[in-house]
């Protein structure tokens, strides 16, 4: 028996990988390998209209975060700024930043990192020159602020098993609440906008009339946006209602080549959102 009709996809990056995983929507099944999703595609017990295929995602950083007796509570894989393939002997240092999980339970965890090749899952682990450089302490900072999501976003949604992997995403006009800090502070946005169809969006960031600060998202790519939050900008009261304005916006169900049937007004996904005190 052959599997029923889908549409194949077979991306080349973490973005992309992304990017096509939430245009195709509970109606995409991943292939990684095959030996198990192929005999259940051929008997037709599963029928998704999509198939993407991760095989060729090569040369990804592998960062996972264990607890102190190494269990796995959340990774970071990503796709280097430069392609593994061309690293020399030379050292190679980059920059990231990672958001800690919002259900993570405050204590010392590990950090593995390494290279691998989702085609073949080998990886090259590599030893730091100092082994207690791996070892971090999570704790709740006393001085960051609780922020609520108010009017103006659709409901958190999740990939199953990913702790790090929670979104929501915003309507055209969607409203960010938290206490208003007493000196100058810093609002960090996680957010990406992964159908390409949509091309480049702005995101304008407001205080009542008055605009902090205007992001430009471009399609497939998972960014922090940092913005500067003035304290003498930030209003008299004892809340700031902080406004975001999202152009253009979509709707899935009206885009040719999406083949779905949500009818949500949707801007950007935002995966964490963070306030905390300016350096």
């Amino acid at each position: 028996m052959k599997p029923a009709p889908f549409v194949h996809h077979a991306p080349r990056t973490v973005d992309e990988t992304g990017a096509v995983l939430a245009e195709v929507g509970h109606d995409g099944k991943v292939l990684a390998g095959g030996q198990s999703l192929i005999p259940v595609l051929n008997m037709r017990l599963a029928s998704p209209g999509h198939l993407v295929d991760i095989n060729g995602v090569t040369g990804l950083d592998a960062v996972h975060v264990t607890d102190a007796a190494g269990a796995l509570l959340w990774t970071d894989d990503h796709q280097p700024p430069t392609a593994p393939s061309t690293w020399g002997d030379a050292e190679v240092t980059y920059r990231r930043a990672m958001f800690v999980p919002r259900a993570t339970t405050a204590g010392r965890v590990r950090i593995e990192a390494g290279v691998f090749s989702r085609a073949d899952g080998v990886r090259v682990p590599m030893a730091a020159a100092n082994p207690s450089t791996s070892l971090f302490e999570v704790m709740r900072a006393s001085n960051d602020l609780f922020v609520v999501f108010g009017d103006g976003w659709h409901g958190a949604e999740r990939v199953e098993q990913r702790q790090a992997n929670e979104w929501r995403w915003s309507k055209g006009d969607a409203r960010l609440s938290f206490r208003r800090p007493q000196r100058n502070a810093v609002l960090s946005l996680e957010i990406d906008q992964p159908v390409t169809q949509v091309g480049r969006q702005s995101v304008e960031l407001r205080v009542g009339s008055d605009l902090l600060a205007t992001l430009d998202v471009e399609p497939g790519a998972r960014r922090i946006h940092r913005t500067s939050l003035p304290a003498g900008r930030l209003g008299s009261g004892p809340t700031v209602e902080l406004d975001l304005h999202v152009r253009p916006t979509f709707v899935p169900a009206t885009m040719t080549g999406l083949g779905g049937q949500d009818t949500r007004e949707l801007g950007v996904r935002v995966f964490n959102v963070h306030v905390g005190p300016a350096p």
